[in-house]
């Protein structure tokens, strides 16, 4: 009996950590380790619930690295691969614990900013991200550097919903970018139709 009750345990215990290794895969990006789209959408649902509770905002930031394809197309991709690693990490140590940084696929990521202020520190943030993401990264006798381009859109500012928000900061980064990249554009602000709740 108590033979099988070990064998029980153990193999509850190999369920578990099977369970933990399948949800890290569902969530995470294989490549930077950072939480994945899935997992961001996840997140910007629960964060929009506790805004709406407490009457705060939240900011979503979409960041894409400009130029990134000549790295991957002159140095080739494991060094495209290093690049996104280094700026991943990177973008990890700069937002707080509070927030969650992501990476959507490619070379874009997302920043999802929550808390009292969070318009305030979104545009610092954003500046940070401009500077720190820019820094060069040593690869061989090489040396990797990309700037980025970043678009920010507030709950409950220029949407109420994820796929509403997204899009907004979305055309915000399309503007950044039209601007001569490199710097960040927050959303414009829009007319909402009469029968669209705030």
């Amino acid at each position: 009996m108590e033979t099988r009750t070990a064998e029980l345990a153990e193999a509850n215990r190999h369920l578990s950590e099977r369970e933990v290794e399948l949800k890290q895969v569902a969530f995470h990006d294989a490549l930077t380790e950072l939480p994945n789209r899935r997992y961001l959408i996840e997140r910007v649902e629960m964060a929009l619930s506790d805004a709406r509770r407490r009457g705060e905002s939240i900011a979503l930031l979409l960041i894409d690295l400009d130029h990134f394809k000549p790295i991957n197309d002159g140095h080739g991709h494991d060094a495209g691969d290093l690049l996104l690693r280094t700026l991943s990490q990177r973008l990890r140590d700069l937002v707080r614990s509070s927030d969650m940084a992501a990476r959507l696929g490619g070379d874009e990521f997302a920043v999802l900013l929550t808390g009292p202020n969070v318009e305030q520190d979104a545009a610092q943030i954003a500046e940070r991200l401009l500077h720190e993401l820019s820094q060069p990264v040593p690869y061989r006798d090489a040396t990797l550097a990309v700037t980025i381009s970043v678009g920010a859109a507030f709950f409950p500012r220029h949407a109420d919903r994820f796929s509403q928000l997204y899009k907004a900061a979305d055309e915000a980064l399309y503007r950044a970018k039209h601007q001569g990249r490199g710097n960040w554009v927050q959303q414009e602000e829009q007319a909402r139709p009469a029968d669209q709740p705030m």
